[in-house]
């Protein structure tokens, strides 16, 4: 909820732009009391998370997941966020080939569980 409340300070800048009011309207945020939401810890999110069985490896240029289920999607990322592979594989093991040499964010959905993982390709 919004509130409009009058704010008002000196205009010092030159004269020839002293035509600008010098009362303002902004909007604020009404208050809202902590007791209206529920509370949860950190614990109570990584307890309710599933345990990972996904690994992920980068060696000579490629990039080796291992641990999927039976229908897995595999979508690779370069450092700048850009998608730069993606595979649909239902192996228990998949290699998939890096562009090039560098950093990529490697994002694993298998068995309803999505997995992500940072690697280095030199």
């Amino acid at each position: 909820m919004l509130n409009k409340h009058l704010h008002s300070f000196p205009y010092s800048g030159p004269a020839s732009d002293r035509r600008r009011p010098a009362f303002y309207y902004y909007p604020v945020l009404a208050t809202v009391a902590v007791s209206d939401f529920a509370l949860t810890g950190v614990e109570d999110v990584v307890a309710a998370a599933p345990e990972a069985s996904v690994r992920v490896a980068a060696a000579n240029g490629e990039i080796t997941v291992a641990g999927l289920g039976e229908a897995s999607v595999i979508n690779v990322y370069n450092a700048a966020g850009v998608q730069v592979a993606s595979v649909t594989v239902s192996a228990p093991e998949a290699v998939v080939a890096a562009p090039a040499a560098g950093l990529y964010i490697v994002a694993v959905a298998t068995d309803g569980a999505m997995t992500t993982a940072k690697v280095v390709v030199k």
